[in-house]
């Protein structure tokens, strides 16, 4: 019991930074919750917090819902371009990879499966 105390008190804890993070209105803040939330909401589940492991699964909806919005509202050009260039830099490095395994059945297949899903992401940046 000590250690589900204790380990809910380190979540608690990651939880008001969380807080802390969107009230100046940082991303950070919204990652932090996603990693603390399921944690919390375990331990006040063992505990029987009922309130808390309530609250908790809230402020996890609320963060996701902060993330997507974050990402809406994202229209920054530097952010952009950084995105573009970390996906080409991902794209070449697993080109290259993939070149040296190209008659192997099993690799072809996820390399085309991997190849749409990485054009689908081109795609959606360029909108």
């Amino acid at each position: 019991m000590t250690l589900i105390l204790g380990i809910s008190l380190i979540t608690s804890l990651l939880t008001v930074v969380m807080m802390w993070q969107l009230a100046r209105k940082r991303k950070s803040g919204l990652y932090v919750s996603l990693i603390a939330q399921p944690f919390w909401a375990y331990f006040n589940f063992l505990s029987e917090a009922w309130g808390f492991y309530i609250l908790t699964v809230v402020m996890t909806f609320i963060a996701l819902r902060g993330i997507v919005k974050w990402r809406d509202e994202v229209s920054d050009d530097k952010l952009d371009d950084e995105a573009v260039g970390t996906l080409m830099w991902v794209r070449e490095r697993l080109e290259a990879v993939l070149e040296q395994t190209e008659n192997v059945q099993y690799v072809n297949l996820a390399r085309s499966k991997f190849l749409a899903w990485v054009v689908k992401i081109d795609d959606t940046l360029d909108r």
